[in-house]
């Protein structure tokens, strides 16, 4: 049975962070503790009243930032190749961003909403796809599947990493790369 199935029918409730009523971030939340072992902050202050949800785009982005937990791996929610179950797909609703929904596979996330339970939908089709706004993963997720990796390949993945980072910064994918060098000349 997929991890989803356990959350699957949870009632919505404003801010809720239990089984017994639960928002978006307390979702995401609770799978985190449960399937992964990671703690993660539950933000209450962020909580989005009508008048509050401009303070949730702070909340991202100091979540965000180098000192915090998360790292974007698919800004503005473009590269959806890139992304792995348990990622955090944020979504932009009335301007802003400030929902969210646990990635599950196959193009399908872990979702509650307003009179709603939770449930499975599509993210990459319909409503969803057009208000992704980003892909973030937590850094604890990342160092756990860098530990498997043979020291002697990190390290050629460290060098490598630090030679491509001011291209990739620039905008240029991999894919980008890979196609001039297989152009001809």
């Amino acid at each position: 049975m997929h991890w989803s199935a356990d959350y699957i029918g949870l009632p919505w409730q404003v801010g809720g962070l239990t089984r017994d009523g639960i928002a978006c971030w307390g979702l995401a939340r609770l799978v985190y503790a449960e399937q992964l072992g990671i703690a993660v902050p539950d933000y209450a202050a962020a909580v989005p009243s009508l008048e509050e949800r401009t303070e949730i785009a702070g909340v991202f982005a100091e979540a965000t930032s180098a000192a915090g937990p998360w790292v974007e791996v698919a800004p503005n929610g473009l590269s959806l190749d890139v992304i792995q179950e348990f990622d955090i797909l944020v979504f932009q609703r009335t301007g802003l961003a400030h929902h969210v929904g646990i990635a599950a596979g196959s193009g399908r996330m872990l979702h509650i909403d307003r009179d709603q339970d939770s449930c499975l939908v599509d993210y990459s089709t319909g409503k969803w796809a057009p208000r992704l706004v980003g892909v973030y993963r937590h850094k604890e997720r990342i160092v756990a599947s860098l530990s498997a990796i043979p020291p002697e390949l990190l390290v050629v993945i460290a060098a490598t990493t630090s030679i491509l980072a001011p291209v990739l910064a620039q905008g240029i994918s991999i894919a980008d790369i890979l196609k001039r060098q297989a152009a001809p000349v």
